[in-house]
């Protein structure tokens, strides 16, 4: 009986998303931080911090969804 082969390239996809949600899961409680401080907190580095925040999860998510769905979905 043959064993199911992981898809690669699906493989590779999520951990290429997932190294770009790096950045963002590191980045953004600095710029959040910085938004607090009172001297130069404005409201763009808030929103900034948002942003960086929602890209962490999506890419994070989406990459860790791929992956899994590479080792589980056996379509072929």
């Amino acid at each position: 009986m043959e064993q199911p082969k992981t898809d690669r390239d699906k493989l590779m996809k999520g951990v290429k998303l997932v190294a770009f949600a790096f950045p963002f899961i590191f980045g953004a409680p600095i710029v959040l931080t910085m938004a607090f401080d009172p001297e130069q907190g404005t409201w763009w580095l808030t929103a900034l911090a948002v942003i960086m925040i929602l890209a962490a999860f999506y890419l994070g998510g989406r990459g860790l969804l791929t992956i899994i769905s590479s080792f589980f979905d056996r379509t072929s």
